[in-house]
């Protein structure tokens, strides 16, 4: 198999990207024009509907009926008036049972992914169990020594449960794709173990940080029992799985190495400081669109190198190739202000063709095989496309600060089929290295 090499890839990316940076059309060295009013684009503006979810099976909704009625179950021990002689206490209690019991009630968002809509729920359980433990240390009881021992439970089921995992899956892409959401849960899960502040040595004297803790490590077993269902689920579902442990990890390892070092050719524009240009950019749309690629790619490069370090490496893959992409994204950005572009005034046209532009891109990104990886390269770029949209109808957000989100949603998008083929070649290539050993 022909190896794609590094720079094959981020020079192929780079080119098609660049093109794009001519979009603006508007003349760097006109004068201002006054605030545009952008509310007025409310209902006006391209969209994108969000695709199927990317996970690799269904997420039955039981699963998250099993947080709601373990929330419920813990509200059901605080009475809706509780009998406190500190009448501050009586007050706040009464607000966070109510405000809990209405958030486990409420509808899920049906706009949302079934594993983000899972998400949402463990919340709501952990709120409960915070009101719950917040009404017992009122009352005089003490769940220090309970809590200490749910902690360890949960520390050596976690324990148990990841020692276990080898990504067993159909292939390196699948094992990915399944996986990825279980590390988030395992590390959810690890973080909230430890509370901070911890349970206090007088609970009666805070009765609220007695309860943020036990909600905090309520929160951490809602997401281990969730990473442990959905394994189970997807291992039944899956057809002939194997371990793919080591080509995910092989693959891994090498875009983390091609993300650190193709960065030479950014250097010095890495940092969002957009004096490195020397000219005024100030109330451009460059400005706003360089500091956000800029912030990007540093923070996509420090997450897949923890993600490597901590072993994640369905994570790192992840991260990795959205480091590729956000690369892609700064570099078009550094040429296209070099050039002047991004530098114009904006009208409500001007943000009106920026968003339709964006939603081609994406819409265009999200028809690349295969699917479930293109979709997870591609929302970065769907959800600030579809953050920006909304923008419009809940403030008056300044249209050049809109523009580039639009722009730069328009570019990550545009990236995505380049940097798609180029995780799958690696996930291959780690495939080959295992079956040769």
């Amino acid at each position: 198999m022909r190896e794609t090499t590094r720079r094959g890839l981020l020079a192929t990316c780079g080119a098609g990207l660049v093109g794009l940076t001519g979009c603006s059309g508007l003349s760097p060295f006109g004068e201002r024009e006054e605030r545009v009013d952008t509310g007025r684009l409310d209902g006006d503006l391209a969209t994108v509907a969000l695709p199927g979810s990317p996970y690799p099976i269904s997420v039955p909704a039981s699963l998250g009926e099993r947080h709601r009625k373990r929330g419920r179950e813990l509200l059901d021990g605080v009475p809706d008036s509780p009998s406190i002689p500190n009448a501050a206490v009586a007050q706040k209690l009464r607000e966070e049972r109510d405000r809990a019991g209405d958030s486990l009630e409420a509808d899920s968002d049906r706009e949302a992914w079934p594993l983000d809509r899972l998400d949402s729920y463990r919340y709501d359980r952990s709120k409960a169990a915070s009101v719950r433990s917040a009404y017992r240390a009122a009352t005089g009881k003490d769940d220090g020594d309970r809590l200490r021992e749910y902690r360890r439970t949960v520390a050596t089921t976690r324990s148990t449960f990841a020692g276990e995992l080898a990504y067993r899956a159909s292939g390196p892409v699948a094992a990915v794709l399944a996986h990825e959401p279980l590390e988030g849960l395992l590390a959810e899960c690890r973080e909230e173990l430890q509370p901070m502040p911890p349970y206090p040595d007088d609970p009666r004297a805070e009765p609220f940080r007695a309860g943020d803790a036990v909600g905090t490590v309520e929160r951490s077993a809602a997401a281990l029992a969730d990473a442990r269902r959905l394994h189970e689920r997807y291992l039944r579902a899956a057809s002939d799985p194997t371990p793919q442990w080591d080509q995910v990890a092989v693959a891994a390892e090498s875009l983390e190495r091609t993300l650190r070092f193709s960065q030479d050719r950014v250097e010095g524009y890495r940092e969002p400081d957009a004096e490195v240009f020397e000219r005024d950019l100030e109330g451009t749309t460059a400005r706003q669109l360089y500091t956000d690629a800029a912030r990007d790619l540093r923070i996509r490069t420090e997450e897949t190198e923890a993600a490597v370090d901590d072993a994640d490496f369905a994570a790192a893959v992840l991260n990795a190739a959205r480091g590729l992409v956000a690369l892609e994204v700064l570099t078009a950005v550094v040429t296209g202000i070099q050039e002047g572009e991004y530098q114009g005034d904006v009208s409500l046209s001007t943000v009106r063709s920026g968003a339709k532009a964006s939603a081609a891109a994406i819409e265009s990104a999200l028809d690349t095989e295969p699917r479930g990886l293109a979709v997870r390269l591609c929302e970065p770029a769907l959800f600030t496309h579809r953050s920006a949209v909304r923008s419009v109808s809940r403030y008056d957000p300044n249209a050049p600060d809109l523009l580039a989100e639009f722009r730069q949603a328009e570019l990550l998008a545009s990236a995505v089929p380049e940097a798609t083929a180029f995780v799958v070649e690696r996930l291959q290539v780690g495939d080959a290295t295992r079956r040769d050993k």
